[in-house]
């Protein structure tokens, strides 16, 4: 009789509270920079992330000179296709360099190791930053539910200001990510640490309201302690996320590796046509613009995705 006598105005406050007070999901977008999101309507077809099947080959053919791949290895296509140029107007006119092709037959499995090598360690760091951002998703709805089921009843004002903290941190921690120069303040460590300070704030503003209530050692009370004590390990956790994602934004891959790779590749496609125009004749320079767009394709593959944060005209599926 005791506990329903203390309990019934406690649990009549807390109710009038959540009436009151705005949920995270109803705080205004324009506080963090972020737009509304619109309903959507019955019918509308659902949005799928592009994904590439095999029907789709004959489109991807026909779209070869419009691809971003395409467009920046195009350069150095055109100077192997130039050179080929030149080594078949030699041979027309007399002048036949050649080279052994034992020598480009024993090079090329070691050239196509180390672009495998290449495009493997920078996809490793592309899924790298897909699982941190996945983790970091994850964290912000744990600590809104925590906000809104713990937080609020015993914290309006401190959970206020938890929520517009952590609606702000994601778009924060993009702008840290592509390199965009903000304040102190504003960068992902100080939305952690304003974080913090809220749950400070929220322990001393739920503390004096249960005091009020006359709430002294109870059930409530202790788990109210214990979730605002994993309320700040999840905020530790959104700092150790910031930690990693700048990890992959400062440590690209070795420039002398990439260097290498790029000057194996060139000496290896540009010495191609002295060992084809033997043997194949005119079809050396049809032959020659194949293999170097493959090559030169892979090794752009892994240019493109050693930076996942970089804004690039192909990341609109995977923009941060």
């Amino acid at each position: 009789p005791v506990r329903r006598s203390c309990a019934s105005p406690l649990l009549q406050k807390v109710v009038q509270q959540r009436r009151d007070i705005p949920r995270c999901s109803d705080l205004s977008y324009r506080d963090s920079g972020m737009s509304q999101p619109q309903p959507v309507r019955e019918g509308d077809p659902k949005p799928v992330r592009e994904r590439y099947t095999s029907s789709y080959w004959l489109y991807c053919m026909k779209t070869i000179p419009k691809s971003i791949v395409f467009t920046r290895i195009r350069s150095h296509l055109l100077f192997n296709m130039l050179v080929t140029c030149v080594v078949l107007a030699a041979r027309y006119f007399g002048f036949r360099p050649t080279l052994p092709a034992l020598a480009h037959t024993l090079l090329g499995g070691f050239l196509g190791l180390l672009l495998v090598f290449r495009t493997n360690s920078a996809y490793a760091r592309f899924w790298e930053a897909r699982v941190i951002w996945g983790g970091v998703n994850n964290l912000c709805r744990d600590i809104s539910a925590l906000i809104s089921a713990h937080v609020r009843p015993c914290a309006p004002v401190a959970a206020r200001d938890l929520s517009r903290a952590l609606l702000s941190y994601p778009k924060a921690l993009a702008r840290f990510c592509r390199g965009e120069k903000v304040e102190d303040s504003q960068n992902p460590y100080g939305h952690c640490l304003h974080l913090q300070r809220a749950v400070a704030a929220a322990a001393i503003e739920g503390d004096t309201w249960l005091r009020g209530e006359g709430v002294r050692e109870t059930v409530s009370k202790r788990l109210y302690e214990l979730q605002l004590a994993r309320l700040a390990t999840l905020i530790g956790s959104l700092s150790d996320a910031a930690g990693a994602c700048a990890r992959i934004v400062n440590t690209p891959l070795p420039l002398s590796y990439s260097r290498h790779t790029s000057r194996f590749l060139t000496v290896w496609c540009g010495t191609l046509p002295f060992v084809l125009a033997p043997s194949v004749g005119s079809l050396t320079l049809p032959l020659v613009t194949v293999m170097c767009w493959l090559l030169f394709g892979i090794e752009e593959l892994g240019h493109l995705i050693e930076q996942p944060f970089e804004q690039r005209s192909f990341a609109r599926s995977y923009d941060v």
